[in-house]
């Protein structure tokens, strides 16, 4: 059997090997996905995203002083995320009308608002509990109750 092994050769797959990596291919795959989803898919893939939005909202939860304000809380926070919105206070009660978009909610697509709509969601139930929220379109209405 003859040796096929060069010194050409191997020097460009070790300067290959050096250079290449596999690129992460989760976000062409999800994007693929959710392209053409089906219902049943779009209803879990927003299952998750709540989940994932009552989650982020209980590590901040967990980190900021009990005796925070709510509504500082829930400002700074619409403030530190990117989510669009306009502040009202009317007869004593505060609320927030916001956008059901997040930019970069899932990066490797344009913004998907049933996707962005329930993370946020998710993120308001556990930051603010008890607040009402209704859906007004591409927005959500959120009256904090005790700010």
């Amino acid at each position: 059997m003859a040796d096929t092994r060069s010194f050409a050769r191997d020097w460009q797959l070790m300067k290959l090997s050096r250079n290449w990596k596999p690129d992460d291919r989760s976000g062409e795959i999800l994007k693929g996905l959710l392209t053409d989803a089906s219902p049943e898919i779009m209803k879990k893939v927003s299952e998750i995203s709540y989940g994932i939005g009552q989650s982020d909202a209980e590590k901040i939860v967990e980190r900021m002083q009990q005796r925070m304000e709510l509504l500082d809380l829930f400002e700074g926070m619409l403030i530190v995320s990117g989510i669009d919105y306009k502040s009202v206070e009317e007869d004593g009660s505060h609320s927030f009308i916001l956008k059901k978009e997040i930019r970069q909610i899932i990066s490797c697509m344009d913004v998907n608002t049933e996707i962005s709509a329930s993370y946020i969601r998710g993120f308001i139930t556990r930051i603010a509990p008890g607040a009402d929220i209704s859906d007004i379109g591409e927005y959500f209405k959120v009256e904090l109750k005790n700010p």
